[in-house]
């Protein structure tokens, strides 16, 4: 899904833990401490697809990544 500048793709790490792949929609590298990456993983597993792109949503709309 496309949210702000960002496309975010869940992605279930094993059955029953999602996560978030984030990276812009341009191509351009997204940022994150100071780092550039092609794209950022979310830290932390959830238990649904629909948490994990709402934990990757907070850390866009925190500044988080840039």
């Amino acid at each position: 899904m496309k949210y702000k500048n960002f496309e975010l793709t869940e992605f279930e790490r094993v059955p029953g833990k999602w996560r978030v792949a984030i990276k812009r929609v341009d191509g351009a590298t997204v940022q994150s401490k100071e780092v550039a990456f092609g794209q950022v993983i979310t830290y932390g597993d959830t238990l649904t697809a629909d948490l994990s792109i709402q934990e990757a949503k907070k850390l866009v709309d925190k500044g988080t990544i840039d």
